[in-house]
């Protein structure tokens, strides 16, 4: 970027710095241009006396001064195709129906080399510097880099908000900016600033000066909304992204418990299966030593010799096949039990019956 020639503006001479960074260098000053209005003006005043200096035609066109220059610095399109013409360059306007140059801009914006253009009396260049193209408006405070695709749009705005466009035809000279950035493309971070709107320099044109922001200004404007634009979609697929892995964290966070839960509450089951067991293997005892509490004490001694044998095993046969069930000792105790009760009834009674006798 740096090896583009670039001119800020300085008071109303946007006609110079068009020139200027037409060419990519300072070939022409207000005094040089200056001069060419002189010379048209000049041409102009002569051809106008042919017809009488003392005609109302002539009289009117004295009074109304150059329209070709004014104080201000402004120069017309005439002095500038002038000037362009030492270059064997030619300023051709873009919506010029029977030129063949023309049509091809029209329908390929990039199928030229430079245009310049003009709104309220302010003049600018768009110019192809190696493969790129570049806005070199002197109300901006540098270059600024302008793609094939957006060049299509801005050139569109532009005839829209009123400019007028011309196409430069003819071999522009050399410079160093194109050797350069056809070697090496320009990167531009950040887009330069406007410096000022133009306003209208001729009173004669119009009362007052119009400080309302150029359409390329609009179109900047709306370039910037897309760059916000982009950027807000950017923080929010961040966002979004970010949100995921919170909410992955999240999940991961939360699956840990979930499966310890899971494995508690198996440790839990598997623990009250356990104690059910316990208090089966406890009723078992109780009610063994609720037994042998009521036998007498042949009878337990007896049963603890019948402990140490092995529990009884029989056999039943059903229609799914033979199953061996053992029998607990617990319900031989309570066998044995009911058949000491049924003895101990019979004695007593008998004794009883005996003491009658006597």
């Amino acid at each position: 970027m740096e090896s583009i020639f670039h001119e800020q503006q300085d008071g109303s001479l946007c006609a110079q710095h068009c020139l200027n960074a037409l060419l990519q260098s300072s070939y022409f000053t207000a005094v040089d241009l200056g001069a060419i209005a002189n010379e048209m003006d000049q041409a102009e005043r002569e051809h106008m006396a042919a017809r009488g200096v003392e005609t109302e035609e002539y009289q009117q066109f004295v009074q109304q001064g150059s329209s070709n220059m004014d104080d201000s610095g402004f120069f017309s399109v005439q002095v500038l195709a002038s000037a362009l013409a030492v270059w064997d360059l030619e300023l051709v306007p873009l919506s010029k129906r029977d030129h063949p140059t023309a049509q091809r801009a029209r329908d390929d914006p990039t199928a030229v080399s430079a245009y310049i253009c003009n709104f309220r009396e302010h003049w600018f260049t768009i110019r192809r510097l190696g493969s790129q193209w570049f806005n070199l408006n002197s109300l901006l405070s540098g270059p600024e880099l302008i793609s094939e695709s957006y060049l299509t749009l801005f050139l569109a705005q532009l005839r829209q908000e009123g400019y007028t466009i011309f196409i430069v035809v003819g071999s522009l000279p050399l410079c160093e900016a194109d050797q350069v950035l056809s070697v090496t493309p320009a990167v531009q971070r950040e887009r330069p600033k406007l410096l000022r709107a133009p306003g209208r320099n001729r009173s004669r044109q119009g009362a007052g000066s119009s400080s309302a922001a150029p359409p390329y200004a609009a179109a900047q404007a709306d370039e910037a909304e897309d760059d916000e634009l982009r950027r807000a979609l950017e923080i929010s697929r961040q966002l979004h992204d970010s949100g995921d892995v919170s909410l992955q964290r999240a999940l991961a966070e939360t699956r840990p418990p979930g499966a310890q839960a899971a494995a508690i509450s198996d440790q839990d089951l598997q623990r009250a299966l356990e104690l059910s067991r316990q208090t089966a293997e406890d009723d078992a005892s109780l009610q063994q030593a609720l037994a042998l509490s009521l036998l007498s004490e042949d009878e337990a001694f007896g049963q603890a010799d019948d402990q140490r044998r092995p529990p009884t095993t029989t056999t039943t046969t059903g229609s799914t096949g033979t199953e061996a069930t053992t029998v607990a000792p617990v319900e031989d105790l309570r066998q044995r039990r009911a058949k000491f009760l049924d003895q101990l009834e019979k004695k007593t009674a008998e004794g009883g019956g005996g003491g009658g006798n006597d």
